[in-house]
C-alpha cells in the first residue's frame, strides 16, 4: 500500500558536526507516530554518500531511494522511490509544513543542502514570505541539535 503522509511538524531539529542531521516530527513525545523523518548525511562526505533515511524512532530506516525532495519557505516535500517505500512501511511519500524564525530556517536550509549535495532530485522554490502585514509570523518549536 502506498501511504502519503502529510502532517504539520511541530518539533524540528537540526545539527551541522560530523553528520549533517534534519529531523521533523509531528510530535516528538509520541515514539507509536510515523509522522516524523530523520535525514543524515556524513559532512564533508563523497557526493556518492548516500542520505540515511529514518521514521523515527529507529522504526523504518533506508539509505538512499529518494526521488525528489522540495524545500520551501513553510513546506518540505519529499518523494521516494519503490525500493525505498518498501523499507519505510509503504510511505511513498511525505508532504511537512512547519513554522520556524528566519534564523532556524536559514540553518535547515543550510544543512538540507549539504545532505542533498549533488542529488538531481533536490530544489528550493520561492515559498510564503517570512513577514505579513501583521509582522513575522509565529515561529514553531524547533531544537538545535
Amino acid at each position: 500500500m502506498n501511504k502519503k503522509m502529510r502532517y504539520f511538524a511541530r518539533d524540528i531539529g537540526f545539527e551541522a558536526d560530523d553528520l549533517l542531521c534534519v529531523g521533523f516530527c509531528k510530535d516528538q513525545d509520541n515514539p507509536k507516530s510515523n509522522e516524523g523523518l530523520l535525514l543524515m548525511r556524513e559532512n564533508g562526505g563523497d557526493e556518492d554518500d548516500e542520505i540515511y533515511v529514518e521514521i523515527p524512532p529507529e522504526r523504518f530506516t533506508t539509505c538512499g531511494g529518494i526521488k525528489t525532495a522540495v524545500l520551501s519557505r513553510s513546506r518540505f516535500v519529499i518523494e521516494f522511490n519503490r525500493d525505498a517505500m518498501n523499507d519505510l512501511d509503504g510511505i511513498v511519500s511525505m508532504d511537512i509544513s512547519f513554522d520556524l524564525h528566519d534564523e532556524d530556517f536559514s540553518a535547515v536550509r543550510e544543512i538540507l543542502g549539504g545532505i542533498f549535495e549533488g542529488h538531481d532530485g533536490y530544489s528550493e522554490v520561492e515559498g510564503k514570505p517570512s513577514h505579513g502585514p501583521d509582522g513575522p509570523a509565529p515561529a514553531g518549536p524547533s531544537r538545535r541539535g
